[in-house]
Order: C-alpha cells, then sequence, then structure tokens
C-alpha cells in the first residue's frame, strides 16, 4: 500500500468514515452480460453511456443500461476519474446540476460489486465495473481500467 492509500485508510478509520482510498491497486474491468454483442468500448462512449446521453450501443444499437457502485465505493471514484474525468465531488454536482435543469436521472447502483456482476450476468442490457477479481465467467469484460487509464479488453 502506498503512502497516500495509508494516510486515507487511517483517516477513514480515525473519523468513523466508510472506505476512502483509493482501488489503483487492482485493475477495474467494465463488464457486459457474455450473452451482449458487445466486444469493446471506448471511454468516450462509455462516458456519454454513464452520464446517461447515450441509451443504445454503437456496435449493436441495443439499449444499454448503467450501473454504478455507490458514491463512496473507492473503485467508483477510480471508474469515474478515469472514464468521467471527474472525482466525486464534481460528479455529485453534475448530478446536482442535471436535476435542476430536469435532465436524465443518474445511473442505477448496486450495494456492491458482487450485486453487480449478478445483475450484469442476469440482464445483456447493463453495463458495469468491479474489480477484475470479482468478475465471474458468467461475465464479459468489454474494457479495463489500469493505473487510471481506460484500455480496450
Amino acid at each position: 500500500m502506498n503512502r497516500r492509500n495509508l494516510l486515507r485508510s487511517l483517516l477513514a478509520a480515525l473519523l468513523g468514515w466508510p472506505e476512502i482510498g483509493s482501488a489503483a491497486d487492482e485493475p477495474v474491468s467494465v463488464i457486459v452480460a457474455k450473452r451482449s454483442k458487445v466486444s469493446a468500448v471506448d471511454r468516450d462512449e462509455l462516458r456519454q453511456i454513464f452520464q446517461t446521453n447515450r441509451t443504445t450501443w454503437s456496435q449493436t444499437g441495443d439499449r444499454v443500461i448503467p450501473l454504478n457502485l455507490p458514491d463512496k465505493n473507492p473503485v467508483r471514484h477510480d471508474f469515474d476519474r478515469a472514464v468521467l474525468g471527474l472525482d466525486p465531488d464534481r460528479v455529485s454536482r453534475y448530478w446536482v446540476d442535471r436535476k435542476i435543469r430536469g435532465d436524465a436521472r443518474p445511473p442505477r447502483t448496486a450495494p456492491n460489486p458482487a450485486a453487480v456482476v449478478r445483475a450484469v450476468e442476469s440482464n445483456p442490457q447493463l453495463v458495469g465495473y468491479v474489480p477484475a477479481s470479482d468478475v465471474s465467467g458468467d461475465v464479459k469484460v468489454i474494457a479495463r481500467i489500469v493505473d487510471g487509464k481506460l484500455q480496450g479488453a
């Protein structure tokens, strides 16, 4: 664990906060159902999907529904930084602004990575992200976030 993550973990423990550190030690996998026709996704399309500006895959034209982890989850922070280019505070402000304007709602949220995997494997319209170690054989990885950068699967 690097010094910054250690300090974050100590601060969280002292203040009784949920985990606030970075998950950057482990890659993040962007996943879809194994039976999905989508095989890869780039950062721009993924950003549009998770900002709810896009509702279909460019490759197939099929409907897509984004599924987030909770706001305080460090994997969510890594995903938001790599894909949306926003830190947690800016993501919150983005959705407040969209709500004030009467625009689309934020993506649905699953309580943890295991719930993301279960939901995605059972619904080919969903796209989500989880730590690479949580990927099961019933989902397909279409991109990875490694060292803060989105890479193809």
